[in-house]
């Protein structure tokens, strides 16, 4: 293995003026760092950046891991990831998204090993998240936008998404909504059965022993399903205002129910869970959302990431968890 010290000696240098090269802390002259990187090249060094990073006590490479190779970045996810950009640059870090296909539990292993970046924020977790186990044997610097459920587990940034069940019933019975339909997704991926049941415990815990009457059903996010709210809500008697999490239906909803004389807001309402869902192409043309400030989660998961490069010990980092509050964009019908 090629180090820093042969580097050197092929250069004609120290082993210290290499370092001040690669990490341009001190000035070199051109001549020497032409052949520092000859001879860099020549030999085939490689540095070692963790060894850099850890000396000079500063995280400089974060990457994000998630899903993007299935089914790419949402505009909800987007809003975590523009947070998490802006902190990273503001504090000089470098912010990747490493694309490992299915990887399983060794070559996520394998990669945390391989070193290439300096600590790690992950996402779309579920309970019991495998991942959370493997960085923590690693002794990986890392931190979760989510909670798996794990005590004592690393520091995570998480939105009350119980408070956001309950908030949508406040909500609808203050406007008053008496009659609802929750229509939560259905899809094969645990990180969204995982919310979806939080936020309607929390629904169901605000609505106990109350006079108003809801319906919950799963649908897959697929636009086909559409007509299966359209059916409800079309019905005599059926409901007033629609909740939920599966922002698919619910923009497909919205050009069905038109095209059945149905007009949002006046015919029918709808409040969307923990998520951005636009109906048009004008970006104003979004839902009313209960939901938490995405972008400053983002934010808070790399002010975390960088405490726990510094510290090396999850017990000094604190969790936060984010509150949930209304976003009003005009798709809830006052009734009283």
């Amino acid at each position: 293995m090629v180090t820093r010290a042969d580097v050197a000696k092929a250069a004609g240098v120290s082993p210290s003026t290499v370092s001040y090269v690669l990490n341009g802390k001190r000035p070199t002259s051109r001549e020497t760092q032409q052949r520092v990187r000859d001879a860099i090249v020549r030999l085939g060094y490689v540095p070692n950046q963790r060894a850099g990073n850890l000396a000079a006590r500063s995280l400089r490479t974060l990457a994000i891991h998630l899903g993007v190779e299935k089914h790419g970045i949402d505009v909800t996810s987007a809003h975590y990831v523009d947070g998490m950009q802006q902190a990273a640059e503001d504090a000089g870090i470098s912010l990747m998204i490493p694309v490992l296909g299915d990887a399983g539990p060794e070559q996520f292993r394998n990669f945390l090993r391989s070193h290439i970046v300096d600590a790690l924020i992950f996402m779309e977790v579920v309970e019991g998240d495998w991942r959370e186990q493997i960085l923590i044997e690693e002794q990986f610097p890392s931190v979760v936008l989510g909670y798996t459920g794990l005590e004592n587990g690393l520091p995570y940034v998480e939105s009350d998404f119980r408070e956001i069940g309950k908030l949508a019933f406040e909500t609808a019975t203050d406007a008053g909504h008496s009659n609802m339909l929750i229509v939560l997704r259905n899809d094969l991926r645990g990180d969204w059965t995982r919310t979806s049941e939080t936020m309607l415990r929390g629904f169901q815990e605000r609505a106990k022993g109350g006079s108003a009457r809801y319906d919950v059903i799963g649908l897959p996010s697929h636009p086909a399903q559409a007509g299966a709210v359209l059916e409800r809500i079309r019905a005599a008697g059926g409901p007033t205002i629609v909740i939920s999490d599966n922002d698919v239906v619910m923009t497909t909803l919205v050009g069905l129910a038109w095209e059945h004389g149905m007009e949002l807001e006046k015919a029918y309402s709808v409040i969307m869970l923990a998520g951005e869902a636009r109906y048009g192409m004008d970006p104003q043309l979004a839902f009313t959302e209960i939901s938490t400030d995405r972008a400053n989660m983002g934010r808070a998961c790399v002010r975390a990431a960088q405490e726990m490069f510094e510290k090396r010990d999850r017990s000094q980092v604190e969790s936060h968890l984010f509150p949930a509050h209304l976003i009003e964009r005009g798709t809830v019908a006052r009734l009283n």
